[in-house]
């Protein structure tokens, strides 16, 4: 035997109907495909072992009641080993009940579950950042400074407004009394001016003053939730940092080889497309961790079959055991790159 073979469990022999069948004169495109007698043989392998499994916990049955949880893509890679045997390799995209290793499937070409990698530590520390900014959020002290400021520019206003009609009222008053002066003596008249003007000046220096007050206390209530809010601020800040780090370095582990042993990880890549950024899950469908999984052992990979198995997702149409081409967004330009 190869010594590529050699105790690698995801190699999987081909029945001996294979010998029989033709060998494709090329890979096929990927996003757009009839998967070939070779590639439906192996398919036809993997769901025998899918549906001996009752031990992970999903549903995958079409008929399941809906009770169970969606299905899933699973595919299959014909290639041929160096010494000119063809097997398949299987593999499933993102988890399988919650892990990414299953017996007899490609491991992930980067596992993030990984409770030793440094994804699981930058995912504790952005994890102790929401839990203070959930607490922070729900403190009763938040509330509290919104209802004093809204305390304060309700009351502030009903307080000037009240102090605006009596500066209304004393004018209404004054005119009174200018106009019952009228037959008074010209001195007493100029006596009672004078009064008068220095009532109106000292009703609107107190209408001056209470709006100072009015504006001091307003500064302060929103100082208050000002500081408040400039803390969820910068916790939210600091969480969106630690999480784009966290994912860039992340895509920076996906580091995807094509069949002349060159790589290129998920931020390369993503790089030339119109979005620039990996979408979530990029790398982890089933088509690139199967061809990752062929250059790193050396097989030369010959055709492909992709098919759904188990209910239909709620996001998209996927039929029970219907084959369907790689996704566009996620898988496009991964493999664009790997062929």
């Amino acid at each position: 035997m190869s010594r590529t073979l050699v105790n690698d469990t995801c190699w999987h022999p081909l029945p001996e109907a294979a010998a029989a069948l033709p060998r494709p004169a090329r890979f096929p495109y990927p996003m757009r495909y009839r998967p070939d007698a070779l590639g439906r043989l192996a398919a036809n392998c993997l769901r025998q072992h899918l549906r001996s499994q009752k031990d992970w916990r999903h549903d995958f049955h079409p008929t399941g009641g809906g009770t169970g949880p969606a299905g899933k893509m699973f595919g299959v890679l014909v290639v041929e080993a160096p010494d000119g045997r063809l097997g398949y390799l299987a593999a499933y995209s993102g988890k399988l009940a919650g892990s990414n290793h299953q017996p007899g499937f490609v491991p992930p070409v980067y596992d993030v579950l990984d409770a030793a990698g440094f994804y699981r530590r930058g995912e504790r520390d952005v994890n102790a950042l929401n839990a203070r900014l959930a607490a922070l959020e729900g403190a009763p002290e938040l509330a509290d400074l919104h209802r004093t400021l809204v305390d304060t520019e309700r009351s502030t206003a009903a307080d000037y407004a009240a102090a605006q009609a009596a500066r209304r009222a004393a004018k209404r008053d004054r005119d009174t009394r200018r106009t019952a002066a009228a037959d008074l003596p010209e001195a007493d008249r100029a006596a009672l001016e004078r009064q008068l003007r220095r009532e109106s000046t000292d009703h609107h220096r107190a209408l001056r003053e209470l709006a100072r007050q009015h504006r001091t206390q307003l500064a302060a209530a929103r100082a208050a939730l000002t500081a408040y809010t400039d803390r969820l601020d910068d916790l939210r800040r600091r969480r969106r940092e630690r999480s784009n780090h966290l994912q860039r370095r992340i895509f920076a582990q996906y580091r995807f080889l094509d069949a002349n042993g060159q790589h290129r990880d998920l931020n390369d890549i993503f790089a030339q497309t119109p979005f620039r950024t990996p979408p979530a899950g990029a790398g982890d469908c089933a088509a690139p961790k199967l061809l990752q999984y062929a250059y790193l052992r050396g097989y030369r990979p010959l055709t492909l079959a992709e098919f759904w198995w188990g209910q239909s997702p709620d996001s998209e149409l996927r039929r029970h055991d219907h084959y369907y081409p790689a996704c566009r967004g996620k898988c496009a330009p991964i493999l664009g790159h790997m062929l």
